[in-house]
């Protein structure tokens, strides 16, 4: 049933206007209802600092993902995301293979699955979207974010929870400090590989606040931590 990211009321720490990335100042909120599993309201908009480094060489840049168009087809939430990036400090021709892009990208919401797509999504084909989460988040041992693998992966003897590709809990909820404020009940979110793992920690009613890798065996990475957000409600206003 589509509806639990549509009601409930969030907090959130906002202005009038946005301006640019590096204008705009949240004051960090606590979120005081997780009604909201994941807000994808018209409005909704989070801001990352994401830094990539090869060795000691770093180059920062600042993402704003705001969603533009909401609607509701075939069972589904479908947000348009679109993602702005500017460039903060550092070298950023060492880190090209890991720098953010601006651009625009989708994802799809059924209660239950959170797919993310780089293209104009059509909810019949969904089942060859990247799989970004699957609520409640601990609910299975771990799922295939991509395609192919779950495709490779149906009807087979459940996979252990280690096994490449794969993306699981890790963890107990527990309390995140970030930028943007303290976020109760997190989890931390783990997709392995045999070059390493990545991570993330999602927040009920945030999204996702931070993520980091660090392959095994390199000298490259990156990570990013939320440093603002809004939460409209979904009539469209900050309460």
């Amino acid at each position: 049933m589509v509806g639990s990211f549509l009601t409930g009321c969030v907090r959130s720490a906002s202005r009038s206007k946005i301006g640019t990335a590096t204008e705009a100042i949240f004051q960090p909120i606590t979120p005081a209802s997780d009604a909201v599993v994941f807000p994808l309201n018209f409005g909704t908009t989070w801001i990352y600092d994401y830094s990539a480094h090869f060795d000691a060489d770093e180059a920062t840049w600042s993402v704003t993902d705001t969603v533009l168009v909401v609607n509701i087809r075939d069972g589904f939430l479908i947000a348009e995301v679109e993602q702005d990036v500017m460039f903060k400090e550092g070298d950023a021709s060492r880190h090209y293979s890991d720098a953010p892009m601006n651009g625009r990208f989708w994802y799809l919401f059924d209660d239950v699955h959170l797919y993310k797509l780089d293209y104009e999504p059509d909810p019949v084909s969904v089942a060859n979207a990247w799989l970004e989460l699957v609520f409640p988040l601990g609910s299975i041992c771990c799922w295939f974010p991509d395609a192919q693998q779950r495709d490779e992966a149906r009807g087979a003897t459940p996979v252990f929870c280690t096994a490449a590709g794969c993306r699981s809990v890790s963890g107990e909820p527990h309390t995140v400090e970030v930028p943007a404020g303290k976020f109760e009940v997190c989890l931390d979110v783990v997709t392995f590989y045999n070059s390493g793992s990545t991570f993330l920690t999602f927040c009920p009613g945030i999204g996702t606040v931070a993520t980091r890798s660090n392959p095994s065996g390199t000298q490259f990475g990156y990570h990013s931590a939320l440093t603002g957000y809004i939460l409209p409600t979904s009539d469209g206003t900050s309460p």
